[in-house]
């Protein structure tokens, strides 16, 4: 029997319900296995569809990654509930920062994509190159706001993001460090 006919026939979705599936699927597994280990076949058999459906979906793996980081990026605002408006003050900030920071760091597979895909996409002709320009920029953007009260918002934005980064791909290859004492260190100095 070929794999086509042996595969369990995925319920039928409108077009949104599957793209979301999709996207849950390709997450939860990746969470649970490292995204090397995950094929877009993994993804389609998890579904219940076709290869070929997801590739409908999502062209290229790059795709496909770079619209689970958004979801990632989305829920974890809404689920913190975050605005950068009500940051106006530094101890507001670094309590509100923080919570993104624990955040962040809570899934270590996810983390380790982000970092792989955005090396990658630092090519124009990547699939995810968009996603992470504008990605950058509204991270930007966030931290500036909520860095408001510091003398040059603008640089403590870059400031905040390079150290938040190099602290993500330090904790990467060590999985030891302590990357809360180190934030919180870094907090002391920066959030005055």
């Amino acid at each position: 029997m070929n794999d086509a006919a042996s595969r369990p026939r995925g319920k039928r979705l409108p077009p949104a319900e599957r793209h979301a599936q999709i996207i849950a699927t390709a997450e939860r597994l990746i969470a649970e296995n490292g995204f090397n280990a995950v094929s877009v076949a993994d993804i389609a058999s998890a579904c219940g569809v076709a290869k070929s459906l997801v590739l409908h979906y999502f062209p290229s793996v790059s795709n496909l990654l770079a619209e689970i980081l958004a979801a990632l990026d989305q829920r974890a605002y809404t689920q913190i509930g975050m605005s950068a408006v009500s940051m106006v003050d530094a101890q507001t900030s670094r309590t509100s920062l923080s919570r993104i920071m624990e955040h962040s760091f809570s899934e270590r597979q996810l983390v380790r994509l982000f970092h792989v895909l955005e090396a990658e996409s630092l090519s124009p002709s990547h699939g995810a190159y968009e996603f992470f320009q504008q990605r950058a920029r509204t991270i930007r953007k966030f931290h500036e706001t909520a860095l408001c009260w510091k003398p040059c918002p603008q640089t403590a934005a870059v400031e905040l993001d390079a150290f938040w980064n190099g602290l993500q791909r330090l904790w990467l290859r060590d999985e030891a460090l302590d990357f809360r004492r180190v934030w919180e260190e870094f907090c002391d100095r920066f959030f005055v």
